[in-house]
């Protein structure tokens, strides 16, 4: 199996975002974003063991299914102020001062050029960063962060 580009694994996220996709969303994150996700979780009432679980990958399906398609929900209400199905991964990276890759997601507008000035909508960043298996999402921002 050969490695996947970066741009590739930011398309493959927002793709399984917009169409439910809620394993191939959490096969997608890396250790640290899992983690920041099941912390945030445990925070607002989810069973430290079923945590430990979801670490392990040792968790049932049924159990793997509801918390991953809460998970999906989350993220689709975070890019919920652009079109979800119009949603595109802009092939320019921004190189973090990490190594990792921010790329910009922005949503078609049906509005004509002269209002826009022929720009489409902002609607936030995929951040992915490299780990031991390749490249996988550190961050998901919903929007843009103030000056970009």
């Amino acid at each position: 199996m050969t490695e996947s580009e970066p741009i590739d694994i930011a398309r493959d996220f927002v793709h399984a975002i917009v169409w439910g996709e809620h394993h191939r969303v959490w096969e997608l994150l890396g250790p640290s974003a899992r983690e920041h996700v099941l912390n945030a979780a445990c925070r607002r009432g989810m069973d430290a063991v079923a945590a430990a679980r979801a670490r392990q990958g040792t968790w049932g399906t049924e159990e793997a299914d509801q918390f991953l398609t809460s998970l999906v929900r989350g993220l689709r209400v975070d890019l919920s102020g652009a079109d979800l199905e119009l949603i595109e991964v802009i092939d320019d990276a921004e190189v973090q001062p990490d190594d990792s890759l921010r790329f910009r997601l922005e949503s078609k507008t049906l509005l004509p050029p002269i209002l826009t000035g022929g720009a489409n909508w902002a609607a936030g960043a995929v951040i992915v960063a490299r780990q031991s298996d390749g490249w996988r999402v550190s961050t998901l921002e919903p929007r843009p962060p103030a000056g970009s």
